[in-house]
């Protein structure tokens, strides 16, 4: 199965937003109804759907929910990975991607 993830946001240490991600398998979007659970991790940070993730499905994307604390905490590259677990129990991960994370001179949280 060929799992892809993709987020392609920029990000700044101290943002805060929903970082919308997609998931795909064999370069279609993934079929929730098969899907128990995914866990997606941003350097580390480690939310999941459907409790901490929610999914627009007008555009097809998840939306992980990231505070100004937890974006303070990104290295200068971190990396992102998706795992799905499907209702039958398989758990397939997505390759590794790296995400360059840009500098600000404040590190106050505002």
């Amino acid at each position: 199965m060929n799992n892809k993830c993709n987020c392609n946001p920029e990000i700044h240490n101290g943002d805060s937003y929903k970082i919308q991600l997609t998931v795909t398998v064999n370069d279609k979007p993934i079929k929730l109804s098969l899907v128990e659970l995914i866990e997606f991790n941003i350097g580390g940070i480690i939310k999941k759907w459907p409790s901490e993730v929610q999914h627009d499905q007008g555009l097809d994307v998840f939306l992980f929910p990231l505070s100004q604390e937890e974006s303070f905490q990104l290295e200068p590259i971190s990396l992102y990975q998706a795992r799905i677990k499907y209702n039958n129990g398989d758990v397939y991960a997505s390759p590794l991607y790296r995400i360059e994370i840009k500098k600000v001179i404040s590190q106050d949280v505002l």
